[in-house]
C-alpha cells in the first residue's frame, strides 16, 4: 500500500512508470538511455553475476530459518505493538499490520531448518497454514496460543512460505557494453527477516543514494559516484546486517540477560526494542559482553 502511494507521488511529480518485467540482458538499453540506473529488483539468484556475493560481508552461504507468516484477524486482546518469542527451535513474532483488507495482525514462525518448527512445505491454503500455526504456538508458545485459537484468516493469498539466504552483494555492476549500473535494496543487502530490516534499510538506501545524487551536482554518475553512494548507505546497513546475522544465531550470555533484564527495567526495553528501528547502536553494545553487562548493571540501579 505504501508502495503505491509513492509511485502515485512520483507520477504526480513528473516522474514516468513502465510496468513489465526487467532482465539483465535489459539494463544495457536502460543504461545507455538514462545518466543512472538502479536495481532494485529483489533478491534472488537472476542477478548473481551482475552483483557477486560479497563473502566479507555474507557469513551465511545458506538459509537459517524456514518462515511462515499470515495475517489474521483475532477476536483475542492483542497489544497494539510488537509480541516477539524466543525458543531453541526459533522465533515467533505478532505485529499490527495495515493491508490491503484493513488493520490485520501478521503471525510470523522462523523455524531452525531440520527442527520442529521447520514445517512450512505443502501447505495447500491458509486454512491449513492457521491450524499448523496453532499446533507451533500450543506447543512452543503456549501462553501466546490464545490468539491464534480465536483468529480466522485475512483471505487466501495472506500467506508466505520460504526461506532467504541472507547476502551483501558487490553494489556496482558491469555490463556487457562496460556501463554501470548500482543495486539497491534486498539486490545489494537481503537479510533474513527476522530482524525486520528488509523494508527499514531499502528505504534507507533510498534516502541516500537520493543524498548522494544531489550532492553529485552537474557530475558523471559513474563507477565512483556508484561505489561512494553504497558506502554512504552501508555506514548505517551494516549495523544492521550485523544485528540480524546475530539474531540468526544461537544467543550468547549477555543477549540472553539484556532480554531477561528487559523483562523488568523498562530502559533496557526500550533500547532493545529501538535497535529494530535504527540498528547503529547496535555495534559496540550487544556486540561486546562487557560492555553489555555493565550497561545492564547501571540500568537496573537507576531504576
Amino acid at each position: 500500500m505504501k508502495v503505491s502511494d509513492w509511485m502515485g507521488h512520483f507520477a504526480s511529480t513528473g516522474g514516468e512508470t513502465r510496468i513489465h518485467r526487467v532482465t539483465p540482458d535489459d539494463l544495457d538499453a536502460y543504461a545507455a538511455e538514462f545518466d543512472l540506473v538502479i536495481v532494485a529488483a529483489g533478491r534472488g539468484p537472476q542477478f548473481d553475476a551482475l552483483f557477486p556475493r560479497n563473502a566479507e560481508f555474507s557469513p551465511y552461504t545458506e538459509a537459517r530459518r524456514d518462515i511462515g507468516i499470515i495475517y489474521v484477524r483475532t477476536s483475542a486482546p492483542v497489544i497494539d505493538g510488537l509480541m516477539f518469542n524466543m525458543s531453541p527451535h526459533g522465533e515467533n513474532f505478532t505485529l499490527p499490520v495495515l493491508s490491503v483488507r484493513g488493520p490485520v495482525h501478521g503471525i510470523g514462525f522462523f523455524g531452525v531448518p531440520g527442527g520442529p518448527m521447520d514445517v512450512w512445505h505443502d501447505i495447500t491454503g491458509p486454512e491449513q497454514h492457521l491450524e499448523i500455526a496453532r499446533g507451533l504456538t500450543r506447543t512452543l508458545f503456549p501462553w501466546h496460543s490464545e490468539i491464534l485459537d480465536n483468529a480466522e484468516p485475512v483471505g487466501p493469498l495472506e500467506t508466505l512460505h520460504g526461506r532467504i539466504t541472507p547476502i551483501v552483494r558487490h553494489p556496482v555492476g558491469t555490463l556487457p557494453s562496460g556501463r554501470h549500473v548500482l543495486a539497491m535494496g534486498d539486490t545489494a543487502v537481503t537479510n533474513d527477516p527476522v530482524g525486520g530490516q528488509g523494508a527499514n534499510m531499502a528505504a534507507h538506501a533510498a534516502r541516500s543514494y537520493e543524498e548522494a545524487v544531489l550532492a553529485n551536482g552537474d557530475r558523471e554518475f559513474d563507477e565512483k559516484f556508484m561505489h561512494d553512494a553504497f558506502a554512504r548507505y552501508w555506514s548505517v546497513a551494516q549495523h544492521a546486517t550485523r544485528f540480524n546475522n546475530d539474531l540468526l544465531a544461537p544467543p550468547p550470555e549477555h543477549v540472553l540477560a539484556t532480554l531477561a533484564t528487559a523483562q523488568r527495567v523498562p530502559e533496557v526495553a526500550h533500547r532493545f526494542a529501538h535497535l529494530f528501528e535504527n540498528p547503529v547502536n547496535y555495534t559496540g553494545w550487544l556486540t561486546d559482553p562487557g560492555v553489555s553487562m555493565r550497561y545492564l548493571a547501571e540500568a537496573t540501579a537507576r531504576r
